[in-house]
């Protein structure tokens, strides 16, 4: 039996996985994708947002996850059914993109590591040599900077975007191994570099 589940691909910074992500936007009618979804909220519950994270709904009786954490709502929307027409006779696969390290933080000491949540979803990740990601990371952080100079944005409202504790390269790996001695599920890993050489094969292999 084909695997329905939604698809989640973990990444991390300068990983191409946005590169990734787009075959998947170019099929409307097969796919609903969702792009980082975790990221704003993540952002909201660390700068204390309460207005923003007020408006999540609770998770219901009927959800099929309903115990309460701020990622419980996004997660009952990728297990929610998506149709292309209106007549609800084309269910859509999900797929979403996010950040390893994002959920990995989020989620620690809570049920989001639960077998009985992981299992939900097809989990897939992302890599890209070090030397290349965090080069590009460098590269994005000097161009934000340079933009805030041209700008004239104060030091008091810029944050470091380059720093070690944003590679996300360890907290990729710390969250394979969770979900996959969790789930007892093997994990497809892609590398960066295979993806732009044989983008097809690679795209192949997570959808079935």
């Amino acid at each position: 039996m084909a695997d329905k589940r939604p698809i989640i691909l973990w990444a991390h910074p300068r990983s191409l996985s946005t590169v990734f992500e787009r075959p998947f936007l170019q099929y409307p009618q097969e796919f609903h994708v969702i792009h980082e979804p975790f990221v704003p909220i993540r952002l909201a519950y660390n700068t204390k947002n309460f207005e923003f994270l007020n408006k999540l709904p609770m998770p219901k009786p009927t959800d099929p996850i309903t115990f309460e954490h701020y990622f419980s709502p996004i997660l009952n929307e990728l297990l929610a059914p998506h149709y292309y027409n209106e007549d609800k006779t084309n269910t859509l696969r999900v797929f979403v993109k996010d950040h390893a390290s994002v959920f990995l933080d989020a989620s620690e000491g809570s049920q989001l590591q639960s077998k009985e949540i992981l299992s939900k979803f097809k989990h897939t990740f992302i890599i890209r040599n070090p030397e290349k990601s965090i080069r590009s990371f460098y590269k994005a952080a000097n161009s934000t900077n340079k933009d805030w100079d041209r700008n004239g944005v104060p030091n008091s409202k810029r944050i470091d975007y380059f720093s070690y504790k944003k590679f996300g390269l360890k907290e990729s790996r710390i969250l394979y191994d969770l979900i996959k001695n969790v789930t007892g599920e093997e994990i497809v890993v892609v590398d960066a570099d295979d993806l732009v050489q044989e983008p097809e094969k690679i795209l192949r292999n997570i959808v079935r």
